[in-house]
């Protein structure tokens, strides 16, 4: 049916109901123009554009509505696109969770903390066990193991972890044991011995970070809730009190430092532990060193705000820090005697190589577990302290020359020194 003959039919039924309207109907026939309604509704309904092509007014709206559509959905992808993109070129695993100042923590309405219970809940996953293995060496006894013990806490999910220099400082090994009991085998990446901040690295992934505060906000009488690992085998205790004295001036071991002071239980073991506020953010470093046999109800604390920056620089490797050391990236033992050369199986006294660790001077130097150092520029060397002690006269970026046995076959590697 064509479209002249759709016109007339219309007209037909327009004059059909223009004239039943004209008997008594609604319609006023003698004043309506009918060719003129024709031509309205026609052109109401299509425009007829220069190549003959008709577009309905339905048409058009479905189009208008698919363009739409189709845009926002173009939109959308586009941002997902780009969110990926962006992710992918952002490394978002070592990052330190900071808080923010917030105006609710600064009104003085402790209403607005957590109980204890929460904060516990929130980090207690974030503070971990720390032990070590120190060699002492006396005339009378020789060589022999130490164990030691302390906390740490958890700065990034993929395995930073801060604690006190004094926790990790000559250790042979470290070995580092989160809320979940798994055990890892921790590098020392860096220490300050000033401010007695050392960090640590393990292999591990998705961990539980805490959230590190703002200490200068913190008030006397503040809660206090302390996490750690007193007397070296209760990891997970807690104890709570409140915030007793900002900036003690404190000496320990002959260095002075100022601290926060708590009325927290603090025991051996809890060095290095997270000190945290009420919303559950890490507000300081424990420091459990003795101060007196006698005193109960002291505990003293590193504010986090002093040594933000100083463990940032550790772990981007930025400059040396004061009283930092040279690092070499190794666990070893002695094989000071002919009976521990039997031992392992060895034809030489030296310093046997327990582990490498990763991104270190030993790694590029291409040392491996099992190599047996025996000497370094020409010195021979039989134990791990004559091994520091050449080290430490070297500064970051010289190279040294290590003689080592590997598959009983003696060899040389050059070194490059990276400091702490």
């Amino acid at each position: 049916m064509d479209e002249k003959y759709n016109d007339i039919n219309k007209e037909e039924i327009i004059n059909e109901q223009f004239s039943q309207a004209d008997g008594g109907g609604n319609f006023d026939a003698p004043n309506t123009d009918i060719s003129a309604i024709i031509k309205t509704e026609n052109d109401s309904k299509k425009t007829k554009s220069k190549d003959g092509f008709y577009i309905t007014k339905k048409f058009a709206i479905k189009y208008v509505a698919i363009i739409c559509v189709l845009s926002m959905l173009l939109g959308a992808a586009g941002g997902v696109f780009a969110g990926y993109l962006y992710k992918g070129n952002i490394n978002t695993n070592s990052v330190m969770y900071q808080s923010v100042a917030r105006t609710s923590s600064q009104s003085g309405d402790s209403s607005l903390g957590l109980s204890t219970a929460d904060v516990a809940s929130q980090v207690s996953a974030s503070v971990v066990q720390i032990q070590t293995e120190i060699a002492v060496y006396s005339s009378r006894m020789g060589q022999r193991v130490e164990q030691g013990a302390g906390s740490g806490v958890v700065l990034t999910k993929d395995g930073y972890i801060v604690t006190n220099n004094h926790v990790i400082d000559s250790a042979k090994k470290v070995t580092v044991i989160t809320a979940d009991e798994k055990q890892y085998t921790a590098a020392v990446v860096g220490a300050d011995e000033g401010a007695d901040i050392a960090v640590l690295k393990i292999d591990a992934t998705d961990l539980t970070p805490a959230v590190l505060g703002i200490s200068s906000s913190l008030k006397v009488g503040d809660k206090a809730i302390i996490i750690g690992n007193p007397l070296g085998e209760l990891g997970g205790t807690l104890t709570q009190g409140i915030i007793s004295a900002l900036d003690r001036e404190i000496t320990l071991d002959g260095q002075t430092m100022n601290l926060l002071q708590t009325d927290a239980a603090v025991n051996p073991g809890n060095s290095g532990g997270g000190l945290f506020d009420d919303n559950a953010e890490l507000v300081g470093i424990v420091v459990a060193k003795s101060i007196s046999t006698d005193v109960e109800g002291l505990g003293f604390a590193i504010p986090i705000d002093d040594v933000k920056t100083v463990i940032e620089n550790i772990i981007n490797g930025i400059g040396t820090q004061a009283g930092s050391k040279i690092y070499i990236g190794i666990s070893a033992v002695d094989i000071s005697t002919n009976q521990l050369a039997q031992e392992y199986n060895l034809s030489a006294k030296g310093v046997y190589i327990t582990q490498v660790y990763d991104n270190t001077s030993a790694k590029q130097a291409g040392l491996k577990k099992g190599d047996l150092i025996t000497g370094i520029d020409g010195t021979e060397i039989s134990n791990f302290t004559q091994f520091k002690q050449i080290i430490n006269t070297h500064s970051a970026g010289d190279k040294i020359i290590m003689t080592i046995i590997r598959d009983n076959t003696a060899k040389t590697v050059e070194v490059t020194l990276r400091a702490e």
